[in-house]
């Protein structure tokens, strides 16, 4: 949605770049709300917070985004848009399926492996 409501504002020479740095953008969004309900929580709570592991935590989720981010642009485009356009797009099965003029089972299956290998470059196993 993103990108559509830009690309009404100003002409994008480079759709496909423009569309994962959204995606990419969206995902930090989310990452940083996460955290910032996580540290919430911590300190809603009467249990002293060790303020040497945020930044220790920050930085591994750093370098697990940074691999992610190596793995999803390493991945076929059609796998990546599938994952992009249900995860970061929150589209349906059934949307994409339409749009790609694929199976319902074949966009489960391109989501399926592509969340398998991010996992793994999550988890610093090689992908």
């Amino acid at each position: 949605m993103r990108v559509l409501a830009r690309a009404r504002e100003t002409l994008i020479t480079d759709p496909l770049s423009y569309a994962m740095r959204a995606a990419r953008n969206i995902l930090i969004d989310r990452g940083r709300r996460i955290v910032n309900v996580q540290i919430d929580d911590l300190e809603e709570a009467d249990h002293p917070v060790d303020s040497g592991a945020t930044p220790l935590e920050a930085l591994d989720m750093s370098e697990r985004l940074k691999l992610c981010q190596r793995a999803l642009e390493a991945m076929p485009p059609l796998r990546r848009e599938v994952f992009v356009r249900r995860r970061a797009g929150e589209e349906s099965y059934e949307t994409i399926a339409r749009d790609l003029r694929l199976s319902i089972e074949a966009v489960q299956k391109h989501y399926s492996r592509a969340a398998q290998t991010l996992r793994r470059a999550a988890e610093g196993r090689h992908v």
